[in-house]
């Protein structure tokens, strides 16, 4: 694989910080701005020796729970990097990571605990 490469794939999973996991020929890509299931067309960005970067070059099969985010500069600026996805998918995005982090660093499986909601920073300036 080589930068600039477009690939169609599929978003498996996600990394802690939200990028959607692909997979091109057993190699992991890293890709924000998808939701598990989605199908899109990506860029490749950069590669390493086991692994890649990607950038969404256009949704195929978009997920129902993409919605469009409620701030405008939301995909530059990056301080709320999960607007593209509805409340559904935020909240499990939330409790998978959570419980991935009790996994991996204290080897326990948890139960699920509810999300508490805040209010956004769109309500907040209001």
């Amino acid at each position: 694989m080589q930068k600039n490469e477009t690939y169609s794939v599929t978003a498996e999973g996600y990394t802690s910080e939200g990028e959607a996991v692909v997979k091109i020929d057993s190699v992991v890509i890293f890709v924000p701005g998808m939701i598990i299931g989605e199908e899109a067309e990506i860029a490749i960005t950069a590669m390493k020796k086991n692994y890649g970067y990607g950038r969404v070059v256009k949704v195929t099969k978009p997920s129902p729970h993409r919605v469009e985010p409620k701030c405008s500069v939301a995909r530059l600026c990056g301080g709320c990097m999960l607007q593209y996805m509805d409340d559904e998918a935020q909240e499990f995005f939330k409790e998978d990571k959570l419980r991935n982090c009790f996994r991996k660093n204290a080897g326990m499986e948890i139960d699920n605990l509810p999300i508490i909601r805040s209010q956004s920073c769109l309500e907040l300036s209001k």
